[in-house]
Parts: C-alpha cells; sequence; structure tokens
C-alpha cells in the first residue's frame, strides 16, 4: 500500500515543481498514446487513473479501458479520475482479457519480478502497439537521494525490483517489436513499440 500512497501523493503534490513533472509526464504519455492513433486502449496497471485521464482528454474518440490490480487503486479512479471514455475494472496484466489497438503499461514493469512475463501479456493484448514507461535509472534514484526520499535503500522505493536505464529498456522491448520512439520526461523513459515488427 505504501506505494500506491506515495502515487497519489506524488500526483496531487502542492510542490510546484514535482506538480509540474508530473503534469508534463502526462502529457507526454497522452501525446505518444495520440501518435498511434487508436481506437481502443488498455492502461493496464492503471492506479488512480491519473495518466489514464491525460490519455482519455488526448483520444476522445477512443473508447479507454483501465484496469488495476488493487481494488482500491480502482475505487479512487471511479470517484476522482472520470471520463466519459474510460471504463475502470479490476484486472492483473498476466491474465489480460481481450486484444486492444494500444496497450499502455505505465510505472509497472520495475515492480515485477517476472517482468518478461508481463511483456509477452502486455505484446499479446496489442493489435497495434505498446506504450511502456519506466523510472529512467539511474537518474530516479539519484533524485530521490537529493530529496532525502528511501536514503536507507539508496533513492530506491519500496517495491522497485527493476531498474532500467534508456538504452537497456530499448534493448528489452526490441525483442518484441519495432521501437517507433523512445522519450525521456523528467524521471521517465517512455517507448512506443510497434508489435510484431521486431
Amino acid at each position: 500500500m505504501a506505494s500506491k500512497k506515495m502515487n497519489i501523493e506524488k500526483h496531487t503534490s502542492r510542490n510546484p515543481l514535482l506538480r509540474k513533472t508530473m503534469e508534463k509526464f502526462n502529457t507526454a504519455v497522452a501525446f505518444m498514446a495520440a501518435e498511434a492513433g487508436p481506437k481502443t486502449v488498455l492502461d493496464i496497471g492503471c492506479g488512480e487513473g491519473f495518466t489514464t485521464m491525460a490519455i482519455a482528454d488526448r483520444l476522445p474518440g477512443a473508447k479507454v479501458t483501465a484496469l488495476d490490480v488493487d481494488r482500491t487503486a480502482i475505487a479512487y479512479a471511479k470517484k476522482h479520475s472520470q471520463r466519459r471514455n474510460i471504463t475502470y475494472g479490476h484486472g492483473d496484466i498476466f491474465s489480460i482479457k481481450g486484444r486492444y489497438d494500444l496497450v499502455v503499461c505505465n510505472e509497472v514493469l520495475e515492480h515485477l519480478d517476472a517482468y518478461e512475463k508481463a511483456l509477452d501479456s502486455v505484446f499479446s493484448a496489442s493489435r497495434r502497439h505498446v506504450l511502456v514507461s519506466v523510472p529512467n535509472e539511474p537518474l530516479f534514484r539519484l533524485a530521490n537521494m537529493a530529496r532525502l526520499r528511501h536514503a536507507s535503500r539508496l533513492g530506491n522505493p519500496r517495491g522497485h525490483v527493476n531498474h532500467w536505464t534508456r538504452k537497456q529498456l530499448s534493448r528489452i522491448l526490441s525483442r518484441h517489436g519495432r521501437i517507433v520512439e523512445v522519450r525521456t520526461s523528467g524521471f521517465w523513459n517512455i517507448a512506443l513499440v510497434e508489435v510484431g515488427s521486431g
């Protein structure tokens, strides 16, 4: 639950710098999602729906399905992160049902030991594109250290078991498809991948 609490805190922070960083990140994800031109979107691991809203606003004609394994996060999203084109529900990255033009997987893979299995599931669920974001390492941990956050773990938040540079992320994703674009926004790397073109 600590990581979910931190997720809400960073998206609703009164710190103007952090607020601007999160707005920039959400805008970048939504812009890259729009570049894929999807009619159907799955946001798997949507959390409380902050980034989902940005995607839905950028793609008003798309049907956005947003799922998370954490029922508390979904309850929050249903109450605070509504848009007419978003449907929230409970779902697991390892058992995705249906196929979508675009599958979005934001800030999820760094938490999963079985990240390759998760990627197999994500790419199998996509007809055309996958969009992934993960912390930009080692910058992410260094920034936490500078803010005296997670100092006892050298800036690594609880629950983060994977750490990738931009280059490492590109290499992992290129096994599944053609990298269309990789962008760094604040402390995150965001990649758009065309499915089945690896």
